[in-house]
């Protein structure tokens, strides 16, 4: 534009024509459950983004508020990185919930563990006191035959009379 009214008006149509790309990739490409939640337009020139950033600020914001996000040939590999990003953080959460759950059912199992190796500890105990109670009558029955095998009998028949 040579003048400030030409300016003015070439300004009117660019916005106009961009608030139409806008609209029509926010009506066509972004559609709730099955695609994603945003999508991008690419300007492929550092001075007509610059441009938009700064002389049509309200298109900017209405764009982004539709989730249509503008970028240029330098900041497509930095919103990209930053999506890229964001998408391996989703990825991790969602393995780490796994992580979480997988750890809770370990627990859980370790718990159990620990529940038969008491009940198993109680087994053993009652056995053991089983096997002293086994030893102590071994031990008086032992001690009753020696007592019987000690006794002094006269090994000579006594006769029996007749009545």
């Amino acid at each position: 534009a040579t003048d400030d009214a030409t300016r003015t008006q070439k300004l009117r149509q660019f916005s106009s024509d961009v608030q139409k790309h806008v609209r029509d990739v926010a009506e066509r490409y972004i559609i709730a459950g099955e695609t994603a939640e945003g999508a991008l337009i690419f300007v492929p020139s550092e001075a007509i983004y610059a441009e938009l950033h700064t002389s049509l600020v309200p298109l900017v914001s209405d764009a982004t508020r539709r989730g249509v996000y503008i970028v240029s040939p330098t900041t497509l590999w930095a919103v990209l990185g930053t999506m890229r990003a964001l998408l391996r953080d989703v990825r991790l959460r969602t393995e780490a919930g796994r992580i979480r759950k997988e750890v809770d059912k370990m627990l859980g199992d370790v718990g159990r563990l620990e529940d038969r190796t008491d009940s198993l500890r109680k087994h053993f105990g009652q056995v053991q006191k089983d096997v002293d109670q086994i030893e102590i009558s071994v031990a008086a029955i032992k001690r009753g035959g020696q007592r019987i095998a000690d006794l002094e009998l006269d090994e000579t028949p006594t006769p029996i009379l007749p009545t």
